[in-house]
């Protein structure tokens, strides 16, 4: 007999799609009727061995999936349906009808798609067997080495046993090693446990040793527990010992009460005598306030004294009403003294405006006093603007002036330079809008590189001389070196020489990454130059990082110079903490006087933290080390 599909009220699809009914963090339930078998408990040794947890091979999805039953092409049909809900409901259904015998050649499919399917579909197939025996179905999920849908999977194995045997969920949970599937498992059973009794909940997490992770426990519990007694969870929360617990308990417990009785549950926030905790939950009931009953919540907040909570309870009433009552939150502006509360509010209203009417953000921004606060809303504003009207946004920000202008630019950039970047970029090193670190050169020019890389450092070269134009020149040839590093490698001898420097240095930062050998060799084989000063900086760090011996033979193929100096000191910054010995070693073959005392003397001070009689003995013995370093660290005879 086929059977129905039985849609919990408390269900939650973590990770499987739409959320159909009231979703409870850290919990769920099981949403389908166990279809009747001959012998349930008789199939489940069988079970375990047929779905043995072997390594399979991941195939690119699901279309290619042979079915056995009408059942599973229903179950896998219903990937295809673009409809979270529909997708999800016609799921369940196909698998609600399934029986135990049919369950392991499901999960054996599953087992052999890919990670994101299976993440999908291993909790539901689990759940289904955890119905017929959650024990089985529980002791497989542990021997599961594949983590999609593993996890997920724990919470409604736990869930469905929750529903049939309570002791005996808790009694095999506990049983588990210590370690994830046990903290995965605590969780979801407190979940569980919490929509039958959360006071049988609360009660359980108060046993569990301490450093236990709990997560979202006491937010699961309080919320259960005010559904029915909103204040008698409030009270019960603020009697936890005081830690984050408590604080997440408080904010549950309120904010549930809050959906029932917005009233009562203000005047409890308000009574609180912890300044923090009190803030904190007037603004949690407003927020909830707020959306079903404005005035109401309007009404409260202004029948509070005057003060930093009036104020505070005001700025959140129109961060709630901005987007749904433009004028009604900008009334309330009135009601704040100037200072940062009204500013926040003012961002507020310019950034919720910004979305669906920039152009009325733009107004209203015009009215509101002139400076940095200003500023910073106007790169807000015209970044929406320019996505529905690039020329009324560049416009607008033309009114401007000084920074205010600049600021506006900067939001227009990145939607001009996806367009026209010539043009945008042409448009802003003539109205000098361009820095080295901004939107322009770290994007859009980096981003015309990737795509057209001859045109891209065809433009940088008409840049008046100067550091923009150095960077903007290192920019493009990053971008370069992602695609062709030794084409880009070919062009810096080519370039400007105060441009070739930064060039170098973020060639060999990209290169080096992807083909260390290659970059090494490259680098090592430049001129003493600048260039080679920072690409051997670069390279050397990158070196490091992956393996000292290689890092050391690669500083052995450098001549003497300002470049091997440059390196040495960068490998032995990057030693120290390990090796604070052997990065004095180093450091004390660094030709430039004043950079061998910097870098020893960086190397000593922490060394001295670590292991004071070796540094001392390094000090006293070593002629590198200057007689100012000497005076500085030896004790006085």
């Amino acid at each position: 007999m086929q059977n129905k599909i039985a849609l919990s009220r408390n269900v939650i699809y973590a990770g499987i799609g739409f959320a159909a009914g009231v979703c409870l963090a850290g919990s769920a339930s099981v949403i389908f009727s166990p279809a009747k078998t001959t012998d349930p408990k008789s199939s489940a040794q069988t079970f375990t061995s047929y779905v043995s947890p072997a390594s399979v091979t991941e195939s690119p999805g699901y279309s290619g999936t042979e079915t056995t039953s009408d059942k599973e092409a229903k179950f896998f049909g219903a990937l295809r349906d673009t409809n979270d809900m529909r997708r999800t409901t016609v799921m369940y259904e196909a698998v609600s009808m399934m029986t135990l015998e049919e369950i392991p050649g499901l999960i054996a499919k599953i087992r052999n798609m890919s990670g994101e399917t299976r993440e999908m579909l291993m909790p539901v197939a689990l759940a289904r067997w955890a119905q017929f025996d959650p024990k089985a179905a529980g002791d497989y999920l542990v021997t599961l080495q594949d983590r999609n849908g593993r996890d997920k999977a724990m919470r409604y194995v736990v869930a469905a046993w929750v529903e049939k045997d309570p002791a005996g969920a808790k009694q095999w949970m506990l049983a588990l090693p210590a370690g994830y599937h046990r903290n995965n498992a605590i969780q979801g059973f407190i979940g569980s446990l919490a929509k039958r009794s959360p006071e049988d909940a609360l009660a359980f997490i108060k046993t569990l040793p301490p450093g236990t992770r709990v997560d979202n426990a006491y937010d699961t519990v309080f919320s259960q527990l005010a559904m029915t007694d909103g204040f008698g969870a409030a009270k019960m929360a603020l009697e936890l010992p005081k830690n984050g617990n408590r604080d997440a308990a408080i904010r549950a417990a309120i904010g549930r009460w809050s959906q029932a009785n917005p009233v009562d549950a203000f005047a409890f926030a308000k009574d609180m005598e912890q300044a923090n905790l009190r803030r904190d939950a007037m603004q949690n009931v407003l927020g909830t306030w707020a959306s079903t009953d404005p005035a109401g919540a309007r009404s409260a907040v202004l029948a509070l004294p005057e003060g930093d909570l009036r104020n505070g309870g005001i700025r959140t009433l129109i961060e709630n009403l901005a987007g749904r009552d433009f004028e009604g939150a900008k009334g309330l502006l009135a009601e704040l003294p100037a200072g940062e509360q009204r500013s926040r509010a003012e961002r507020t209203l310019v950034e919720t405006l910004s979305y669906t009417n920039p152009d009325a953000a733009g107004e209203y921004l015009l009215t509101l006093p002139e400076g940095e606060h200003r500023q910073g809303m106007a790169r807000t504003v015209t970044s929406m603007m320019a996505r529905q009207d690039l020329n009324g946004a560049i416009a607008w920000a033309e009114k401007l002036t000084g920074e205010e202008q600049r600021s506006a630019f900067g939001g227009i950039a990145q939607v001009w330079g996806q367009q026209d970047p010539k043009a945008a970029l042409d448009y802003y090193a003539k109205k000098e809008l361009m820095s080295e670190d901004g939107v322009m050169l770290s994007s859009v020019l980096r981003n015309w590189a990737y795509s057209d890389p001859q045109e891209a450092l065809a433009w940088t070269r008409t840049m008046a001389d100067g550091k923009i134009k150095d960077r903007a020149i290192s920019n493009v040839i990053s971008a370069m070196a992602d695609n062709d590093p030794k084409k880009a490698a070919g062009l810096i001898a080519s370039l400007p020489i105060d441009s070739q420097d930064d060039a170098a240095g973020s060639l060999v930062a990209r290169w080096g990454n992807r083909d260390p050998a290659a970059a090494g060799d490259w680098t090592a084989h430049l001129p003493e130059s600048e260039a080679k000063t920072k690409a051997s900086r670069n390279m050397i760090e990158i070196l490091a990082g992956r393996d000292v011996v290689s890092a050391t033979k690669w500083l052995g193929k450098l001549s003497a110079g300002n470049a091997r100096d440059a390196a040495v000191g960068e490998f032995a910054r990057q030693v120290t903490d390990k090796d604070p010995e052997g990065a004095a070693a180093w450091a004390a073959t660094i030709n430039d006087n004043d950079q061998r005392d910097n870098s020893l003397d960086r190397i000593i001070r922490h060394w001295n933290r670590s292991n004071p009689t070796g540094a001392l003995n390094f000090i006293s013995s070593s002629p590198s080390v200057s007689p100012a370093l000497k005076a500085k660290y030896l004790p006085k005879q």
